[in-house]
């Protein structure tokens, strides 16, 4: 390095000495990775050479390299692409963009879902640039991978001057086996908030370890797991110390935090050792006994409980492809179809029971289930109409009825008549013949009936299905026969019907919107789902929903947060408070969550607000919400109570509605996703309630 360089590089450092006498500009000594980064600084001296005001080099590689790059990855992160998405959606709220790299330090995959992520993609924050430290200094993805821990870099930090309008945040990732395969990052504008700087790495780290156990569980699915957890508790989700045995009581794999707290140097002196030599207790006495939790008396684990977990197998693995685009893809239907064994050990089916909570009203519908669904023949078949607002959980409803008939070994179907076009729903409904459509599968398809033919058919949102697929659907139901579009032979089917629908099936029929005859072949028995501000066992959910986002139990809620949540309205329900809970941790990372945690729209609303909404409610006592099909459509007509409280949800669906318009710049695909329906239902509800984008009014 020349001296000018030398000169420029002491200026960057704030010192004219030794790199030992100062911290670079820009480093607080309270900082997260203060060490780190004087470490980073001093090898893109002294080894590195690097000049901090020569061009930047990404050294990017072509789409074909990092094709090849990927397949090295493509399993971990295949398996953990789930939990990816997850982290994808809060990144985006934070405005933050995300890379993934392999453990070469070049960047693999990318998410940029905002205009800023976008603009730091043009800056070099992309697919294919190489973050060695040796190349381009000390940042997030180098210097995590130098010191093979996580490191969090802002602003000044970064060697090169180039990057110092950033701040980068990267852990390693490591699979089941050990093994550091790359690394995730997440990058944004530069931040003089140490809060949000520690915030950012408590989030990255948190994401790094909970895709290391993730990918974990995926791997080992058909192995016995034994979770060894602190104190005397059941939940399963929250265990983050696990062991994989074979048929023997042998171990074949162990987590991260399962390792540190045995104290071991390498997993591979674990691999092949009897679990009784761990842990101190037999393989058969675990297996035999009727004790769920077993307390351990001996070595680092004395005082903790061991917890059989008996494996879920589950469909071979197949390779999935890793998002590489800006925007996720989509479909243009939410379609599921599974087998028994497939639906059986989907690790988010909730049962009946812990669906129903300690809700008096859920706790009665799932016990009227229970009796109508082992009815479930082609003679005596009862239609279950599941109606409530959305988020209330229906189609999670309807996994756990499939999972606990007769059915439950035959296949489960699911279709979202409001997802679909119209002109494309009946082709999806009942098929269709090869050669009927212009750019049609030259084969023909199988529709969705036929597919569910011996097991159950989940009919979503059916108040938003056309008129004329009404008709067929109905000739469907009564004859039990199906035609596919095009052809003139009729296939003979069997199945359970289980609807759903956030619209008033009764005043749709009023409206002539929905056929009369057909409303009463989908509603043998009607189930309300009540809203979440109606249950009694709110803050039940919330703690379940926040040991699944948070296993580690790092983020503990503050009294403040715990009030604002129980007050609140939930227009969106569970689906909501899903999202919020998620939010709040990720915004905490660690330690008590306050008010100021939680998303905007909860930190501005008011107690009085809620009260309000509260008391309009208690006038109107929901009913049991259990109907039946003799009984009369009910009337339209309501009592002036019932009305305002209408009111008062219309304003509140149209104002969420708005507010999310507003924050997708009116851009209807965004603010769906944000709202969590389809483009099809944002439409129409800006019909109904009168929504006109600004640049068309007048």
């Amino acid at each position: 390095m020349g001296k000018s360089a030398k000169n420029a590089n002491a200026a960057l450092l704030g010192r004219h000495g030794s790199t030992e006498d100062a911290p670079p500009v820009g480093i607080t000594l309270d900082g997260p990775s203060v060490a780190q980064v004087k470490a980073s600084w001093n090898r893109c001296e002294q080894i590195y050479d690097l000049d901090p005001y020569a061009r930047l080099m990404y050294n990017r590689y072509s789409q074909s390299e990092v094709g090849q790059r990927m397949e090295k990855v493509e399993e971990p992160l295949a398996r953990g692409k789930p939990l990816i998405d997850q982290i994808r959606s809060v990144v985006k709220n934070a405005n933050y963009c995300m890379l993934l790299a392999d453990d070469e330090c070049v960047a693999i995959a990318e998410f940029h879902d905002t205009e800023l992520a976008r603009y730091f993609k043009k800056e070099g924050i992309a697919i294919g640039t190489f973050w060695d430290e040796s190349q381009v200094g000390t940042n997030g993805i180098g210097t995590s991978t130098a010191d093979t821990t996580a490191a969090t870099v802002n602003g000044k930090q970064h060697y090169h001057h180039l990057l110092h309008k950033f701040i980068c945040s990267a852990a390693p990732l490591v699979d089941h086996c050990g093994r550091r395969y790359g690394a995730i990052n997440l990058t944004g504008k530069a931040t003089s908030s140490q809060t949000e700087v520690i915030r950012l790495s408590q989030f990255v780290r948190r994401a790094a370890a909970n895709l290391h156990l993730h990918v974990f569980r995926e791997f080992f699915q058909n192995h016995t797991l034994v979770g060894i957890a602190d104190e005397r508790f059941n939940e399963v989700n929250s265990m983050s110390k696990l062991m994989a045995l074979d048929d023997t009581g042998c171990i074949v794999g162990v987590t991260n935090d399962l390792l540190t707290q045995i104290g071991a140097k390498d997993r591979r002196d674990l691999i092949g050792t009897s679990m009784d030599k761990v842990i101190g207790l037999e393989f058969e006495t675990l297996s035999s006994s009727e004790e769920r939790l077993h307390q351990l008396v001996e070595g680092t684990l004395g005082g903790r409980y061991a917890l059989k977990l008996s494996p879920t197998p589950k469909k071979p693995f197949t390779r999935r492809e890793t998002h590489r685009r800006e925007e996720p893809t989509s479909t243009p239907s939410k379609v599921v179809v599974e087998s028994a064994a497939q639906s059986a050990s989907r690790e988010n089916i909730l049962s009946l029971d812990e669906l129903a909570g300690t809700d008096a009203r859920m706790i009665k519908h799932v016990a009227l289930c229970r009796r109508l669904i082992n009815h479930q023949n082609s003679v005596s078949a009862i239609p279950l109409l599941l109606s409530g607002e959305t988020g209330t959980g229906k189609d999670a409803f309807a996994r756990a009825l499939h999972a606990e008939s007769d059915r439950h070994k035959m296949p489960y179907v699911e279709l979202n008549c409001a997802s679909i076009p119209e002109t494309l729903l009946d082709s999806e409904l009942f098929g269709y013949a090869p050669g009927t459509f212009t750019g049609g599968l030259k084969e023909g398809k199988r529709g969705h009936i036929l597919a569910a033919n011996g097991g159950t058919l989940f009919l979503d949102e059916i108040g938003d299905m056309p008129l004329a697929s009404q008709t067929r659907l109905l000739r469907v139901l009564s004859e039990r026969i199906v035609q596919p579009l095009g052809e003139s032979r009729q296939v003979a089917v069997d199945f359970a019907l289980i609807c759903a629908s956030h619209r008033d099936l009764s005043e749709r029929v009023q409206q002539g919107l929905f056929r009369e005859d057909l409303y009463y072949r989908v509603c043998g028995a009607r189930i309300t789902l009540p809203a979440l501000r109606d249950r009694t066992d709110l803050k039940l959910i919330a703690k379940r929903l926040l040991q699944q986002i948070d296993p580690q139990n790092l983020v503990e809620l503050s009294d403040e947060v715990w009030e604002r949540l129980t007050n609140y309205f939930w227009p969106g329900n569970i689906r909501q408070l899903l999202n919020t809970l998620q939010f709040l941790v990720y915004s905490c990372g660690e330690g008590v969550a306050g008010l100021a945690d939680l998303p905007e729209e909860l930190q501005q609303f008011s107690s009085a607000d809620s009260q309000m909404l509260w008391r309009s409610q208690c006038q109107n006592p929901t009913s049991s919400g259990t109907t039946y099909s003799q009984r009369s459509v009910p009337a339209s007509q309501t009592d002036s109570r019932a009305s305002t409280l209408d009111n008062q949800l219309h304003l509140s669906k149209r104002d969420e509605l708005i507010n999310a318009l507003q924050q997708a710049r009116w851009c209807v695909a965004k603010a769906a996703r944000i709202v969590g329906v389809s483009r099809a239902t944002v439409h129409r509800q800006m019909k109904k309630y009168n929504i006109v984008r600004p640049d068309h009014q007048g």
